[in-house]
């Protein structure tokens, strides 16, 4: 795709140059050609350039009856199948917008990830028995000397961070695959 995209601003570069009629067709083919390689990546359930329902003992208009209705059916189980995968991926973006506040779900993960990353076991993962661990064993939460209040302030703001970073990975990820699936939808439209 990005050499798609590459050759199309040369040409725009370069279309003064070219006669209008030219730089149209050659548009077009640009186009095509996108539109083309979007069809080959679609992954279908059904391979369509060999689907074929023949039996050799049925007249013609059977057959032409059922592969039509066997290929119809075929394309609303393919597009269905899509819209399932849009929703499914639509609710993964809602679940992970950016995190705006500490709420107390963030901060319980916030200190199983770091007792996970310290290997520390806790009996529930809350600043009260976070807190008490560390006064047994004379540890800081951060650096040497640093109050247990501030210190898992700087742990949940971290984490939040770190959270907020995949999120927003994982959110790109699906957006892509989210544009990749409509379009998709659109080539069954025209299959």
């Amino acid at each position: 795709m990005d050499h798609l995209r590459n050759a199309m601003r040369i040409i725009d570069e370069h279309s003064d140059k070219l006669p209008e009629g030219a730089y149209l067709e050659v548009c077009k083919h640009l186009q095509t050609a996108y539109r083309e390689k979007d069809k080959r990546d679609m992954m279908t359930l059904v391979d369509y350039e060999n689907f074929d329902v023949l039996l050799d003992d049925q007249p013609h208009d059977v057959l032409d009856h059922f592969y039509d209705y066997y290929y119809n059916i075929s394309l609303l189980n393919e597009e269905s199948f899509l819209l399932a995968q849009r929703r499914y991926l639509e609710a993964e973006l809602d679940s992970n917008e950016p995190v705006r506040r500490t709420t107390k779900a963030i901060k319980v993960e916030a200190i199983k990830q770091y007792c996970m990353l310290h290997n520390i076991a806790l009996f529930e993962y809350d600043e009260e028995h976070l807190r008490m661990h560390l006064d047994q064993c004379g540890c800081d939460l951060g650096d040497i000397g640093t109050q247990f209040d501030k210190g898992i302030k700087n742990l949940y703001k971290s984490y939040v961070a770190l959270e907020n970073t995949y999120r927003r990975t994982y959110s790109s990820a699906i957006e892509k695959r989210l544009n990749t699936i409509n379009g998709w939808l659109e080539n069954l439209e025209g299959m």
